[in-house]
């Protein structure tokens, strides 16, 4: 047994994080600040809103939230997404920008949150990344479970997708065709998959009609 080289308490604590993701991003996860130029690699902060976010986002099929700048909801979507490809096998997550380029920075977190785990996480995963012509991060894959992380545009046409786990749909309220992606979109929750859908507000968009339930046809397809 490969375990039995590590001691007791740390396999409790793998046994932990491999079990609650919160406490495996406030345990192993780093982000990095833009805006602090002498510390910018920080801890994951345990703050209250993240908490109950993670509760939220492991409970139902459907997330909505709007955010503001600082509250790191999309750090937090990027290091759930991490544990979550690390400990199921062969899930598809699917991250969705406005743009191509867009989406694949956005991978970038996940490659700078694997690269930075705690080095007291056993299962450290190994990976293959696949970088797009932006020189961006385009698809992660998990050698050794099946599961991928992949960065897609926002076109409804490149959206569609039958074997997504999860769908992060980031900006939403800012993508130029966001009703179409939607439809191209909604089959994943309708055949068990996932959705998060995070965005700034922006007044009269169509997110906000998302947001108060106000759209012509309700997001479970029926009239």
């Amino acid at each position: 047994n490969p375990l039995r080289k590590f001691p007791p308490d740390l396999i409790y604590k793998n046994k932990m994080w491999c079990c609650f993701p919160h406490w495996f991003l406030i345990d192993c996860c780093k982000t990095y600040d833009e805006v602090d130029k002498e510390h910018p690699v920080k801890p994951y902060p345990h703050l209250p809103h993240l908490i109950e976010f993670c509760r939220q986002w492991e409970t139902y099929p459907l997330l909505c939230t709007v955010k503001s700048r600082r509250l790191l909801v999309t750090w937090m979507c990027t290091a759930l997404e991490v544990w979550e490809c690390i400990t199921r096998q062969y899930t598809a997550t699917y991250v969705v920008g406005r743009e191509q380029t867009s989406s694949e920075k956005f991978l970038g977190r996940h490659v700078f949150i694997l690269e930075n785990l705690n080095p007291e996480f056993i299962a450290r995963p190994r990976v293959k990344v696949k970088r797009g012509s932006s020189g961006y991060p385009e698809r992660i894959t998990f050698l050794d479970n099946g599961s991928r992380i992949e960065a897609v545009s926002s076109e409804p046409n490149k959206i569609r997708s039958e074997g997504a786990t999860r769908i992060r749909c980031e900006e939403i309220a800012f993508w130029q065709w966001p009703e179409d992606s939607w439809k191209a979109i909604l089959p994943a929750i309708q055949g068990g998959g996932r959705i998060v859908v995070v965005s700034t507000p922006l007044a009269g968009s169509w997110f906000e009609q998302l947001v108060k339930d106000q759209l012509a046809q309700p997001v479970t397809g029926s009239s």
